[in-house]
């Protein structure tokens, strides 16, 4: 039997610092990809409570960590 991983806590919490640093960079990887306008407007639903794209944002996050990581 599997389990639910907090993301949409983890988030708002533990990892609210780097993920707001790395939503609000308009230089980083997200950058030349997605739509940084967007991707800030759902991390503030995000932050205000709405759930609903918790999965995408912890994708994004992702994404970008992979990124820093490995360009070269």
């Amino acid at each position: 039997m599997g389990f639910s991983v907090p993301l949409a806590d983890w988030l708002r919490h533990q990892l609210r610092e780097l993920a707001d640093a790395i939503f609000r960079n308009r230089e980083g990887g997200l950058s030349e990809f997605f739509d940084m306008k967007k991707v800030f407007e759902l991390w503030q639903r995000h932050l205000n409570g709405d759930d609903r794209y918790t999965q995408e944002l912890w994708s994004l996050l992702v994404f970008e960590l992979w990124f820093i990581a490995y360009e070269s």
